[in-house]
């Protein structure tokens, strides 16, 4: 119990939220003098996209959604993931090594590292609105885009939703 007391404490989780958590997760009794907590479901992607009041911003962010989703399926049972763990996993050896390589980096490590680059760039461009006078974050910004806007379909949409409208009032 001394790593979890750690834990509470370093996370500035009260005592009536930790026993709340305790009694809807392992049904042990609130002790008595003390009312649950009330605490907030985990914001899931979905749940912030509802919170987020800029029109751009929101749909950039429902738009970035679907790609979401489309990546961690994988973790949730999409029937395309599960061939393609069976044709990286138990059945490689049924197909050529040159071919499995390219379907794995096309299909299964190319889209994860493209939405990720794509979500740092929009990231920092973000950060332009905080800080309109760095004019290296703002170069460098523009820089990444440029490279993004040549090779992907997904970032001409955040750019022309949001990234555009961004870095033109920064300049």
């Amino acid at each position: 119990m001394p790593y979890i007391d750690g834990l509470q404490r370093i996370c500035n989780v009260t005592d009536a939220e930790r026993k709340t958590i305790e009694k809807e997760e392992l049904g042990i009794p609130m002790p008595k003098g003390l009312t649950e907590a009330p605490i907030e479901p985990f914001p899931t992607p979905g749940r912030v996209i509802k919170r987020v009041l800029d029109k751009d911003r929101k749909r950039m962010l429902i738009r970035l959604y679907a790609e979401y989703e489309h990546l961690s399926s994988y973790v949730h049972g999409l029937p395309e993931a599960i061939t393609f763990k069976e044709i990286f996993g138990k059945y490689k050896d049924r197909f050529p090594t040159g071919k499995t390589k390219d379907l794995f980096q096309k299909e299964i490590v190319g889209p994860p590292i493209s939405l990720s680059w794509l979500a740092v760039v929009q990231s920092a461009t973000e950060l332009t609105c905080l800080y309109p006078q760095n004019i290296e974050l703002t170069a460098a910004v523009a820089e990444a885009w440029n490279k993004l806007l040549n090779h992907w379909l997904i970032a001409k949409v955040v750019w022309e939703i949001r990234a555009r409208k961004v870095l033109g009032s920064v300049q």
